[in-house]
């Protein structure tokens, strides 16, 4: 069942529809007519409530990391949706700064195979479809997520923020007015009803008095005097002197530069880019320049390390260190291996002991060239990535693609709390992820792995980590039959699989399985449901563990 075309235009003004007797009706037609009635109360509505306004309902309680969020009801894309409550977990580790509580609206395509009743009950063909709205809370901003099938796509919107160092919930965007607070708002009264604020004193909240406004046109302080310019001992006045400096013209503006800020430039990034920059790389051997701004930062403590725009040219590693942050721009920043390239662990690693014991580090944000093929074969063990040994990471946003020999693209060795989210791992000889050593408490979820020469993911000694939400298709390159999507190892205990997508298609060398689950030593106790293996592999779900929990909700079979 097919819709004819969209021909809804909100440029060309249309008010209505006119039918008439002696002419076709379309299907696009009948849509039209829905779209201009949806757009014009859309445009009414938008003027009284702002996207992502709270109508009612939607109270928080906080305990620590967790907020419970109460049922409501929101306004968002011209209509007034009910949301269910949720209890939503936060990083316990993280005490500054803010998070966000998200609103996630999935736009879902209901046929007759999900509704039954939509068919004609005389002839039994299926009747038109619906859409229909999946509302979520959500502890983090899912736009970017893989669409469910079914789904014609996702609208989220930031409800409130979440400041981690006082613990308090705030709504982003203010709802309706209510006529009490109308009423209190006119008269000036406080959130008791109870009497009209006072004058403010030195001790209590009120309204400004006309001596104290008089004080502040008059910038007078409260001895009665002006305020003088500030100086390093005295509080004060912006001088205009200090104000040139600030806006950074003059060279004392920076005093000590940015602090625990560091931009590197490549070789290639715009001429405006190197300007900013407090490093920049020619091309040759970049990991020296990068490495020196790590060093840099890591004796203040950590900080951020921000790449420009360009190519950056690696022959050894960049060595990493605990709290930083390494920044780029996109696809627009790439890390690639020299050739000839000299070294076997990853291009960024923390196997270099420049810090025994690193911890919180992020990379973001980036995209890895392993340069296959113009290495000679078999002479590149790089990996984009290792982290070995790191309590509390996150990988985001990154792209790493031709790593040959045993070139795994993403290695976690040996870590705990460590999230790995929105990458990209394709066309690499040996994994696109793998988990090893001992991980524990690890997060994999919304990557996607592909073309990749052995697994898509792989979990050898691991516990207690999550893999969820991914995509991988096409994986296991290196040999027909023989490599899954997703593989799961020996001593893999307490794990939970769930909302993976695996296929093949349209290749003569296939992946032995969705998921595979080895009978290995202290492989026990995994939870594996709700993945869609349909077309997965071979044996789209090849289980020879029998301690594996595998709850109702898999899809296998083949299409």
């Amino acid at each position: 069942m097919t819709i004819s075309r969209e021909t809804f235009d909100p440029t060309k003004r249309y008010k209505r529809l006119r039918f008439h007797e002696d002419r076709d009706l379309l299907d696009s037609e009948l849509n039209e007519a829905q779209e201009i009635g949806l757009y014009e109360r859309q445009q009414l509505f938008d003027v009284l409530f702002a996207q992502g306004a709270i109508i009612d309902g939607l109270a928080t309680t906080v305990d620590g990391a967790v907020v419970t969020v109460a049922s409501g009801r929101v306004y968002v894309d011209g209509h007034m949706e009910t949301v269910p409550g949720a209890t939503l977990i936060f990083d316990p580790e993280k005490t500054t700064g803010e998070d966000r509580i998200w609103l996630d609206v999935l736009r879902m395509t209901v046929d007759a195979v999900r509704d039954p009743v939509l068919v004609n009950p005389l002839t039994g063909e299926p009747t038109a479809e619906r859409e229909q709205w999946v509302v979520s809370l959500q502890a983090r901003d899912t736009a970017h997520d893989p669409l469910p099938m079914g789904a014609l796509g996702r609208t989220t919107v930031a409800l409130h923020t979440f400041d981690r160092t006082t613990g308090v919930v705030t709504p982003i965007t203010a709802g309706a007015l209510g006529t009490d607070d109308k009423a209190r708002l006119n008269a000036h009264l406080g959130h008791g009803g109870v009497a009209q604020h006072p004058v403010a004193t030195s001790t209590e909240a009120g309204f400004m008095s006309p001596a104290d406004k008089v004080a502040l046109v008059n910038h007078l302080g409260v001895g009665g005097s002006q305020h003088p310019v500030a100086t390093s001992e005295t509080a004060g006045f912006l001088s205009p002197a200090d104000k040139t400096k600030l806006d950074g013209i003059q060279a004392g503006a920076k005093a000590g530069g940015r602090f625990a800020t560091l931009v590197v430039a490549a070789v290639n990034a715009s001429a405006a880019s190197k300007a900013a920059a407090d490093y920049i790389c020619d091309g040759v051997d970049d990991q020296t320049e990068l490495n020196a701004a790590r060093t840099a930062l890591q004796a203040l403590g950590g900080g951020k390390l921000v790449l420009t725009e360009g190519t950056f040219t690696l022959s050894n590693t960049l060595k990493l260190c605990s709290n930083l942050l390494i920044e780029g721009q996109g696809q627009a920043t790439v890390l690639k291996v020299s050739v000839p390239q000299t070294f076997n662990w990853g291009m960024l690693t923390t196997s270099d002991s420049v810090d025994p014991n690193p911890k919180n580090i992020t990379i973001r944000d980036l995209a890895f060239d392993g340069s296959r093929p113009a290495l000679p074969p078999n002479s590149n063990g790089a990996s984009a990535i290792h982290f070995g040994g790191i309590d509390g990471g996150l990988l985001e946003n990154l792209d790493a693609a031709h790593f040959q020999y045993a070139g795994t693209a993403i290695y976690v060795a040996g870590c705990t709390n460590v999230i790995v989210r929105n990458c990209r791992s394709h066309d690499n000889d040996g994994c696109g992820i793998m988990l090893h050593s001992a991980c524990r408490h690890c997060v994999v979820e919304g990557n996607v792995f592909y073309r990749n020469g052995i697994h898509g993911i792989s979990l050898a000694i691991a516990c207690d980590c999550a893999i969820m939400n991914n995509m991988c298709w096409n994986n296991g390159q290196a040999a027909d039959n023989s490599y899954a999507n997703i593989y799961v190892g020996h001593d893999i205990a307490w794990c939970n699989l769930q909302g993976n997508t695996c296929r093949y298609h349209d290749t003569a060398v296939r992946p032995k399985a969705g998921i595979e689950i080895v009978n290995g030593t202290n492989t026990i106790k995994n939870l594996v449901t709700n993945n869609d293996l349909l077309n997965g592999g071979v044996t789209p779900f090849l289980n020879n563990d029998p301690e594996t929990v595998t709850a109702a909700g898999n899809r296998v079979g083949s299409c």
